[in-house]
């Protein structure tokens, strides 16, 4: 079955008044003045990172969280292999509930940020 084409109704040809800014010559004289103050008024900007030193990026957030002095030596919670003797460049993660640290390959790590070993979700 065949449907007639809808009908839109008409536009409204009236502009609201907001829209609308001041009419002006632009070559005249006092326009021409307001519009070099305005632009020679520049506003004061303002430094987003006025208070902070360094913006951290994820990866340098994960790495400091990853090597932290007091915990240079120690054993990882599933294979027992000390932080010093990793000469192979694997990445390892703390438990957030025990402080626990262990290789992401031992505990098939998914999220780092809110990672939980097995023996805390028991």
């Amino acid at each position: 079955m065949i449907q007639p084409i809808p009908k839109i109704p008409a536009r409204s040809s009236r502009l609201s008044n907001s829209r609308r800014g001041k009419t002006a010559i632009i070559t005249a004289s006092p326009y021409k003045n307001d519009l070099e103050d305005s632009q020679n008024i520049k506003p004061v900007k303002r430094s987003f990172f006025e208070n902070k030193t360094v913006c951290h990026t994820k990866k340098s957030l994960k790495k400091r969280a990853t090597c932290s002095k007091d915990d240079v030596d120690v054993q990882c919670l599933y294979c027992s292999e000390l932080y010093t003797t990793n000469t192979n460049g694997e990445k390892w993660i703390k438990c957030t509930t025990c402080k626990n640290w262990l290789h992401e390959v031992c505990g098939n790590v998914e999220n780092w940020k809110t990672y939980i070993c097995d023996n805390c979700k028991k």
